[in-house]
């Protein structure tokens, strides 16, 4: 009994992710080839189960995002499911639970069972605050949420002394750095902060953890080096890319336009925000009472902060700093963003918000237990087990209510049509080897399906060079003489679109699929 009373933070932290894995498991059969973004991943994980992703996400600007580890993460999970969607899910739940079961536990070690369950109750309320139908999308801007979160903790964790947390902190770092270039600002600000208190304590102690930043060096050396391999071995190198992309060209946003994209997701002032987000029109701006409510919190966490620091308390002050650090980074980050400020890149504001609530609940609540009589105290204390699992238990039961169970996977495929596949299989009659030629831009969406369907059938698929980036090295230099499967949307706006070559075998959603047997398109090449 004291060992699951120990572990109640934590349960009630993961249950309503343990919630969205029963659905995903109830649905796991569904047995359909994604297209679109979520069928990238798709691609990408297959190439992490052969070893062959070096490189992250793909995105629009025509690079990768730095690192793959996304793509092993999701591995396990999808070879256990047969290579069915459903395993991508269940990596980004593995994630999610991870993450919040360390942040918890480590706050429980730290400061107590009490804070812990606090500490829960913030994070189901993230969940609610957030959208409860998101947390096993694969999908990178929102993967990365969470462990955002973690790195923050853990980071705070290591400037109030606990030093063995650097490790966490770099790796969780490293984990949405590498998934999604946009949470670097907050990452570097949370990272920075834990390295520069291992140093001041270095110099004013003149005894450095030495072993802790070896383990966190080795971690960081770890995960860093599929990127540096790829860059030493590409042509060209994706981090050169990158760095070659930020140094050409550098955003400037105003203060109006930036807030009007990441007030609300700080502030949590509003529902369902990771949807409103995808969709600017629901996204609120920002009022005059959103940006006073967002003054308010960061001015309690402020004064919090320093009133636990002068109580002698190490943890709550810290993760004040960290929280007002890390929503410093991400307002700069946003104003010096490269291209047009769209919504979904203010997703790791949804982080610091999670910081800035956390952090506003944990200073707050020893000034209010001192405040109370001792009966009163007790009495509250002995509430809070009951409170996180009330909160979770209304989480599960809101997910259970609006998560698409049944139509689990509508929202990460592109509509198949199984006659379609059918036929192109018939078509290729065995071919070991395509050549798939993108003939409109807008249809990459639907040639990503033809793609993975390709590949489960065991024919390894090829790309033409400029779609590298989307595909991957591994996928690219088609070979004349191969099959050539010819995608194109009906009604394209592509001024560059080019005739299918090869005779139609149906449709997928607004694209034609069509099949070359001869492979006249790469023979055409000089």
């Amino acid at each position: 009994m004291d060992r699951l009373r120990a572990a109640g933070p934590t349960i009630a932290a993961t249950a309503p992710y343990l919630a969205f894995a029963v659905l995903v498991l109830a649905n796991l059969w569904v047995d359909r080839p994604l297209g679109g973004d979520q069928g990238v991943l798709e691609l990408w994980t297959r190439s992490a189960l052969h070893g062959d992703a070096l490189v992250g996400p793909y995105s629009r600007f025509g690079w990768n995002h730095p690192g793959p580890i996304a793509f092993y993460v999701f591995a396990p999970g999808y070879a256990l499911s047969g290579q069915r969607p459903g395993g991508l899910a269940l990596g980004a739940l593995a994630v999610n639970v991870a993450c919040l079961a360390v942040l918890v536990r480590g706050i429980q070690r730290q400061v107590g069972v009490g804070q812990a369950h606090l500490a829960a109750i913030v994070s189901v309320g993230f969940l609610v605050v957030a959208g409860t139908t998101w947390f096993d999308e694969p999908w990178n801007p929102v993967l990365v949420v969470v462990p955002l979160v973690l790195a923050g903790v853990a980071a705070a964790r290591v400037v109030s002394g606990v030093s063995s947390q650097l490790w966490v902190a770099a790796a969780a770092a490293t984990f949405c750095v590498q998934t999604h270039v946009g949470t670097l600002p907050v990452a570097a600000a949370c990272t920075g902060l834990a390295t520069g208190s291992v140093v001041v304590r270095a110099v004013r102690h003149r005894q450095a953890p030495w072993r802790d930043v070896a383990v966190a060096a080795a971690v960081s050396v770890a995960l860093w080096l599929p990127p540096v391999v790829q860059q030493l071995t590409g042509h060209p190198g994706n981090l050169r890319l990158l760095a070659s992309f930020f140094r050409s060209s550098s955003g400037h946003h105003g203060a109006h336009e930036v807030a009007d994209v990441s007030v609300a997701s700080v502030s949590w002032s509003g529902t369902d925000l990771i949807h409103r987000a995808l969709f600017p029109e629901a996204l609120p701006g920002a009022t005059a009472w959103r940006l006073a409510w967002l003054a308010i919190v960061v001015l309690c966490v402020t004064v919090g902060g320093v009133t636990a620091w002068r109580a002698g308390r190490r943890l709550e002050p810290s993760l004040a700093l960290v929280a007002v650090t890390s929503l410093a980074a991400l307002l700069v980050g946003l104003t010096r963003a490269n291209g047009p400020l769209e919504e979904y890149l203010a997703l790791p504001s949804l982080a610091v918000g999670h910081l800035l609530v956390l952090s506003l609940v944990l200073t707050t609540a020893p000034w209010v237990a001192a405040h109370l009589s001792s009966t009163a105290r007790a009495r509250a204390v002995g509430a809070l087990p009951w409170a996180s699992a009330a909160v979770a238990a209304f989480a599960v039961a809101a997910i259970v209510a609006t998560h698409p169970s049944r139509d689990l996977y509508v929202r990460m495929a592109t509509p198949a049509s199984e006659p379609t596949l059918t036929h192109l299989e018939a078509a290729l009659d065995g071919a070991g080897a395509v050549n798939l030629d993108i003939a409109s831009h807008d249809a990459w969406p639907e040639a990503v399906l033809v793609a993975n369907q390709l590949e489960r059938d065991g024919v390894a698929v090829r790309v033409p060079e400029e779609w590298r980036f989307l595909f991957g090295e591994q996928r690219t230099g088609q070979r004349c003489g191969d099959p050539v499967v010819s995608v194109r949307r009906a009604d394209t706006a592509d001024p560059d679109a080019e005739p299918l070559s090869g005779d139609p075998v149906g449709s997928i959603g607004p694209s034609t699929v069509a099949v070359d047997p001869a492979g006249r398109l790469a023979c055409d090449a000089p």
